[in-house]
């Protein structure tokens, strides 16, 4: 069994890679399901909560059921290919959400953002084509005092459901 394929295979199907910034962003067309997302985010900044934010970003079942969706993909690995995701989750990918999280509530208070005081006002997206595993590059705005502030995260839809990747970058 060769662990460098598994891997490899995991992260070029469930990859939340880091955002490509682009002037080339309209409002977001995706309804007001993400408009929801993008409240709970603001909450988990005015909260200074990564656990909170955890709750928009994809739960480990949520990934194994997309896997699962396209088993196919894996072949003979899918088996080994759901247990090193469920490694990879908790060993990285959710200490680098919990890590960019407080990152980005660093950087913004060192800008003299006070985080609880932080309204939603929109997404914007990068309006190139998306796929069903695509992620989507998104640039939530908040705003602050009368300023606006923009956050690039990447999303991805899950059972019909946006959730935030771990990569978040005050812009």
């Amino acid at each position: 069994m060769n662990h460098q394929k598994i891997a490899i295979a995991v992260m070029t199907v469930l990859s939340l890679s880091s955002f490509q910034s682009s002037k080339n962003t309209e409002l977001c067309p995706y309804g007001a399901a993400p408009r929801q997302t993008g409240v709970r985010m603001v909450d988990a900044l005015r909260a200074s909560s990564a656990e909170a934010y955890l709750q928009v970003f994809p739960a480990l079942n949520e990934l194994q059921a997309a896997m699962e969706q396209n088993k196919g993909l894996y072949g003979a690995y899918f088996e080994a290919a759901t247990q090193e995701l469920a490694v990879q989750y908790v060993t990285e990918i959710v200490p680098a959400a919990h890590e960019n999280f407080n990152r980005l509530l660093r950087q913004g208070a060192a800008r003299g953002i006070v985080w609880s005081e932080v309204e939603f006002i929109r997404w914007e997206i990068n309006t190139r084509e998306q796929t069903r595993w695509d992620e989507i590059p998104f640039v939530l705005v908040v705003q602050f005092r009368e300023r606006e502030f923009r956050i690039a995260v990447r999303g991805l839809v899950l059972q019909s459901q946006l959730r935030l990747s771990q990569h978040l970058v005050l812009l």
